[in-house]
């Protein structure tokens, strides 16, 4: 993997190997999703088509944080309830604004 030799320069740090005591981020990907057929291709198909129903789990530091397309560490309800208090008194913008603004 790229990050085995990264690691080592830096100091010998534990990346780039699913191994024991290493860190790791993961995304297991489902090879029968339509968006990674042909499976055969699925490197390009990640780059190019990839759809997030294709996404089955999100591993962080060996922490699943997403599984099936639901996060896993947080109460998305909530976040979405902050989300709209938050954003309250927004006022909706124009594609013209949006336009002019670049």
């Amino acid at each position: 993997m790229g990050t085995v030799r990264g690691g080592e320069i830096l100091g010998g740090l534990p990346i780039g190997r699913i191994a024991a005591d290493y860190a790791a981020d993961l995304v297991v990907v489902d090879l029968d999703a339509l968006s990674m057929q042909p499976a055969v291709t699925a490197p390009k198909q990640v780059v190019y088509s990839l759809q997030p129903e294709a996404i089955r789990r999100v591993i962080v530091g060996g922490e699943t944080i997403a599984e099936n397309g639901r996060l896993t560490r947080v109460d998305e309800r909530e976040v979405a309830a902050r989300v709209r208090q938050l954003t309250a008194n927004w006022e909706p913008v124009s594609r013209n604004e949006v336009a002019r603004s670049h």
